[in-house]
């Protein structure tokens, strides 16, 4: 006979972060696609981009509060993983556009580079993907 596993408030606790991390990404997905189709004002703009920063950090470390101690191992070893990804790929993606500004007569040496959207956009759903891996990785290893 198989016994049921009764749901300890840890696990109620942090399926409810999941959903709301899950509701969370879908909305400043959405947003994110909205801003980039049509323009917006630079002060809603910043202001969405702070509560979305502020929301996600909330998320994230409500997340953390909740897990046992070979969770939270995994939790940072994701984002550090993630965070190296990222992070190479910006600088990437900054230094590609300032050889691109560079070697493009016309343009004057004093404009700043700017990011385009779509590899931007590209590299931000990559550190998401090498997250989801990384924690699917760690969770094999050790067994889950």
């Amino acid at each position: 006979m198989k016994s049921e596993r009764i749901p300890t408030r840890r696990d109620r606790q942090f399926s409810q972060m999941r959903r709301l991390e899950l509701l969370f990404i879908i909305v400043c997905i959405a947003l994110f696609l909205l801003a980039a189709r049509y323009p917006t004002n630079f002060g809603a703009h910043w202001t969405l981009m702070t509560a979305s920063l502020i929301g996600g950090q909330f998320i994230w470390f409500r997340q953390y509060r909740v897990l046992d101690e070979r969770a939270r191992l995994r939790f940072l070893k994701a984002w550090m993983v993630t965070g190296m990804f990222l992070s190479n790929a910006v600088a990437l993606l900054l230094l590609w556009s300032f050889l691109s500004m560079t070697n493009t007569p016309g343009i004057q040496p004093n404009t700043p580079p700017s990011l385009p959207f779509w590899p931007m956009y590209l590299a931000l759903v990559g550190s998401m993907l090498i997250m989801w891996a990384t924690n699917r990785y760690l969770r094999w290893k050790d067994g889950e």
